[in-house]
């Protein structure tokens, strides 16, 4: 996997992270060069901006569109240890693999609702977010994405889905704080 690494930059958006003449969309392996075309494609990219003081995601698709050669195969990103309480902006991003969002300002497990359309969504971290102190916040992540088979760096077990599974046929899932 290539991934594109912004980590530890203090800034509060991911356009920042483009200076006002980028060449991102014009950039060339090391080696590359000039005349050569663009590389054949990779099988997977990802991208990380952890640790960056992020506040909101404004800019987030410019970022990817020009630092990675194909954005399309992006299935990783880590927005982990930043400041955000707002995921708009991730909706677009439904082939992600795996999604970093720990330790961030995510206060209300509603608000992870849009990953529900994520159908290729294997890994989620949310540890280190307020939400986790809500009551039953797993096994309502756990429903709502169908396909995940890590949550916080934990394995879901098919016996941890059935007691899902089962809650949820009881109404027995509910988010207390």
């Amino acid at each position: 996997m290539n991934i594109i690494d912004f980590s530890n930059y203090a800034v509060k958006q991911p356009d920042e992270l483009l200076p006002e003449d980028s060449n991102c969309n014009k950039r060339r392996p090391v080696g590359c060069p000039q005349d050569a075309k663009k590389p054949k494609r990779p099988e997977t990219s990802g991208l990380s901006l952890s640790n960056c003081e992020l506040t909101c995601l404004t800019g987030l698709h410019q970022l990817i569109n020009e630092a990675i050669w194909w954005p399309e195969t992006l299935l990783y990103l880590d927005i982990s240890q930043n400041k955000i309480s707002n995921l708009s902006g991730l909706e677009q991003l439904s082939d992600l693999k795996i999604l970093y969002l720990h330790g961030n300002l995510i206060e209300n497990v509603e608000k992870l609702q849009f990953l529900s359309t994520f159908q290729k969504l294997r890994t989620l971290t949310i540890h280190g977010n307020p939400l986790v102190l809500q009551k039953g916040f797993r096994f309502y992540v756990i429903n709502l994405i169908p396909n995940l088979r890590t949550l916080d760096t934990a394995a879901i077990t098919p016996s941890e889905r059935q007691t899902v599974q089962t809650k949820i046929k009881l109404n027995a899932v509910t988010l207390k704080k």
